[in-house]
């Protein structure tokens, strides 16, 4: 796929797929990154007591971030810190991010360390 800056617009581009002759315009390059880059997490985070938190969110990296840091976000993990990312998940909308979040909080202990050692080995 190739960009091409459109020549009409600074908020335009062209966006010329591999092998086809035919562009398609996207009026906001904003929107063309939301729709390239917009994948949604399922996590698990083991804490410094050696609990589990599942949770979701669009930005991996900065979620951690404000797990370990922030004043604001989950009291769960607040009073844990530190915690370390241990699983995650991609997925292409909130929705299916969400349903595998409660999914994975309706799974036991047992069962969450069972897949994060699947996962691993």
């Amino acid at each position: 796929m190739e960009l091409v800056e459109s020549s009409t617009s600074k908020k335009s581009l062209l966006v010329q797929p591999e092998g086809n002759r035919k562009t398609k315009r996207m009026t906001d390059l904003y929107n063309y990154d939301v729709i390239i880059n917009s994948m949604h997490h399922t996590y698990i985070l083991r804490c410094s007591d050696d609990t589990l938190y599942v949770g979701c969110t669009n930005n991996i990296e900065k979620r951690l971030h404000e797990h370990n840091h922030a004043k604001a976000g989950a009291h769960y993990t607040k009073i844990r810190r530190p915690v370390v990312l241990v699983y995650s998940e991609k997925h292409r909308t909130l929705s299916k991010a969400r349903s595998r979040e409660a999914a994975l909080k309706r799974l036991s202990r047992t069962q969450k360390l069972q897949l994060l050692k699947n996962k691993l080995g």
